[in-house]
């Protein structure tokens, strides 16, 4: 019998493998904690990323932002952030690693602290005068922070009267008031309003003010420089203005004021002086004085020497006091006709170094030395005459007194002055 032969057939198995484009490496999923969760206003916040991502080098870079802008102002994880108000809060949150970066865009919100502020205050003086301050001064805490914002209320019409702890308050009538605080704290609660009633009292009738001033000296000639000194008083307040007339007119110049003013009397005879007060109501008080003011003494002069100019010049400096120096109201010059008057001022606050006038009338002023002058301008004034004998005055300006002055005479052809002569 014949061997069965079966043919072999060789099976090839052929797996082909398709080239493919490897897969995409996934983006980082962002993701975060807050703590405390939710955040409360006036503390800080603790924002974590718990981002992950498929890639080996894990994430690469974190960062966060609380301003709402377009960048990323803060930059590492875990990272704080402060709240200072309460609500909702945007936040971004970007995490990146080597395939690329995502942005997360979320929002928080910010809670107010478990304890509220405690509101409490006191005032002075415990019975007020209509018209009187008084101080409020807040004694307000609050046990789990601070006290960032205080309201007054002193009318009842919305708490707009104050925004500081201390606030100073006048009632305009008197009457049963009441007074209102309302304050904040930093975790954004506000406390619980403050109330205290106060009784406003009618004020006492105004007592008029005192009015009384001092003259020196006691001896007064033409010519004497005369210092006069205010000692009102206001028994129920204070004197808030002083104003002096000088020259007996009953008008009370603007410019000669204060405590203090000085004058010169070129007359013989009696001469009116009043002194103007008023007190802070405004009540106003006047005080006269009549002075004395007596003729010049007769100087006798040798019989061969020069004579004395006739009459003999007389010089008024006229203003008053202040704390820095003087305000001139008037520098004045009573020489004969055709006199030649010079006037020298050594000082920053002079007008000029030097003014020179002849007289054409017995009365010479100069106008531009009526000004506020400094302590320690020197003012010179020397008048002459021909061969006759002149008159040279001196004043140096003193602050928060009269000014010092010397008289003496000058000679004909003498640059320099000195005695004048005796009688």
């Amino acid at each position: 019998m014949a061997a069965l032969r079966i043919p072999f057939v060789a099976l090839v198995l052929v797996v082909v493998f398709a080239a493919a484009s490897p897969p995409a490496e996934a983006l980082p999923v962002p993701s975060y904690t807050v703590t405390p969760d939710p955040p409360v206003g006036g503390r800080l916040a603790t924002f974590t990323s718990t981002s992950t991502t498929t890639d080996p080098g894990g994430i690469t870079d974190v960062r966060w932002d609380f301003a709402g802008g377009t960048g990323f102002e803060q930059i590492g994880n875990p990272t704080t952030f402060p709240y200072g108000s309460c609500g909702p809060r945007n936040v971004r949150l970007r995490v990146s690693d080597a395939e690329g970066s995502v942005v997360l865009a979320f929002i928080v919100n910010v809670v107010p602290g478990p304890t509220p502020p405690v509101a409490q205050f006191r005032f002075s003086p415990s019975f007020p005068l209509a018209g009187q301050e008084v101080l409020f001064e807040s004694l307000s805490y609050d046990p789990d922070g601070s006290v960032t914002r205080y309201e007054w209320d002193f009318d009842g019409d919305g708490f707009d009267n104050g925004s500081t702890a201390d606030v100073a308050h006048t009632f305009a009538s008197a009457g049963a008031k009441t007074a209102q605080l309302r304050v904040f704290d930093n975790s954004c609660r506000s406390s619980v309003v403050a109330t205290q009633p106060l009784t406003v009292l009618s004020p006492p009738a105004n007592r008029l003010p005192v009015a009384q001033f001092a003259v020196s000296p006691l001896q007064h000639q033409v010519g004497d420089q005369v210092s006069l000194r205010s000692y009102s008083y206001d028994p129920d307040g204070s004197i808030v203005a002083q104003r002096w007339d000088l020259d007996g007119d009953g008008d009370f110049d603007e410019n000669v004021t204060g405590k203090t003013a000085f004058t010169v009397f070129t007359i013989p005879g009696p001469r009116i002086v009043r002194l103007e007060v008023r007190d802070s109501a405004g009540a106003v008080q006047t005080d006269t004085q009549t002075i004395d003011v007596g003729a010049p003494s007769k100087t006798a002069v040798p019989a061969s020497g020069p004579r004395l100019m006739y009459p003999f010049p007389v010089v008024r400096l006229a203003g008053s006091v202040v704390s820095r120096g003087a305000r001139v109201r008037t520098l004045e010059v009573r020489a004969p006709a055709r006199s030649k008057i010079t006037v020298r001022c050594k000082g920053r606050s002079c007008p000029a170094k030097r003014f020179v006038k002849a007289s054409r009338s017995r009365k010479v002023r100069f106008k531009r030395m009526a000004r506020f002058l400094r302590a320690g301008t020197v003012i010179t004034v020397a008048v002459r005459k021909g061969n006759l004998i002149g008159k040279h005055t001196r004043w140096i300006i003193r602050g928060g007194k009269l000014p010092k002055r010397k008289d003496a005479c000058l000679y004909p052809g003498k640059r320099k002055p000195s005695h004048c002569p005796r009688s």
